[in-house]
């Protein structure tokens, strides 16, 4: 299927958040594997935008590096959100420079026609790399993962997002936080998302639920001590963690989940990514996971209340 008009910026991307609301300074590797299908191989021109914490364009760089077939880059974050101190959300933008030859300007910036083939072959022939660390004492996590255009109708006409995640430990040291980054590669969106969330305990009762609103280019911490501490200020959490599973559903946006648990005493992290239910079974696409999305929020677990109030 050939896709025209298609942002040449949104081609292939990387999005991440940085973490100094936590203390850590962020980097990213990003990895050229489109010579694994000789047919679409390609160096990259790598761009870079930048977003405050209100989600307003900070910065745009172009030429931040050259990427050759085979060639990995470290690049470090710093300089470009020096200064700020909330969290932002950087877009690497990956210009294949075999397509830039071929594209155009429109009011929008450079497009391209390009086939939805070879979209995903360049967005699935490699992950890429975010990396949180300390200068003071070298301690480092990270996560490899892929992120395609989100919010941008030409790369995807859905635009939902859906989490299970078994993932919450919660003591008087370990803390969970679910990240999660709203972002478009389209020029005018404004949309707000919604995301309704809920955690269940081992016994399968609920323990809490609320919605989560955020702006457009917007990145969020959500804190599952706090959460628990908001529903049941009675709860003790000693020092054998507290397990639970974060349930959430957005039925008018994408956004990029990461699970964070940190040991707060010792200040480290481990860091994992989710991955979308197609992976799991090719057939949870198109009318499949749009009935899957309507049914899991118009569930119980999301609905009704168990108390009134809404957590950011």
């Amino acid at each position: 299927m050939l896709v025209t008009d298609y942002l040449l910026k949104a081609v292939h991307t990387f999005q991440i958040r940085t973490l100094v609301s936590r203390g850590f300074q962020t980097r990213v590797v990003l990895s050229n594997s489109s010579g694994s299908t000789a047919k679409y191989a390609t160096d990259y021109r790598v761009d870079l935008t930048v977003y405050q914490p209100d989600g307003r364009v900070r910065e745009t760089v172009q030429d931040v590096a050259v990427l050759k077939q085979s060639e990995r880059r470290t690049i470090d974050c710093a300089p470009f959100v020096k200064g700020e101190p909330g969290d932002c959300i950087l877009v690497f933008h990956l210009i294949p420079l075999r397509l830039e030859q071929q594209s155009r300007e429109s009011p929008l910036g450079p497009v391209v026609d390009v086939h939805k083939e070879e979209l995903w072959a360049l967005l699935s022939a490699q992950d890429h790399y975010v990396e949180y660390y300390r200068e003071d004492d070298g301690f480092s996590s990270g996560v490899l993962y892929q992120s395609g255009a989100f919010n941008y109708d030409k790369f995807s006409k859905e635009s939902t997002t859906i989490i299970q995640a078994p993932k919450c430990y919660v003591s008087k040291h370990l803390n969970t936080f679910f990240s999660l980054m709203h972002t478009s590669m389209a020029p005018d969106y404004r949309k707000s998302a919604e995301m309704r969330c809920a955690l269940v305990g081992t016994s399968g009762q609920r323990l809490a639920q609320w919605t989560e609103t955020l702006a457009p280019f917007e990145s969020r911490l959500i804190d599952i001590r706090a959460v628990l501490h908001a529903h049941d200020p009675q709860r003790w959490l000693g020092d054998d963690p507290f397990f639970c599973c974060f349930y959430a559903v957005c039925t008018d946006a994408t956004m990029l989940p990461l699970t964070f648990t940190m040991n707060e005493p010792k200040r480290t992290l481990a860091v994992e990514h989710s991955l979308p239910p197609l992976y799991y079974g090719s057939q949870v696409s198109g009318p499949t996971r749009a009935r899957a999305i309507r049914d899991f929020a118009a569930s119980s677990l999301l609905n009704t209340q168990s108390k009134s109030g809404s957590l950011a």
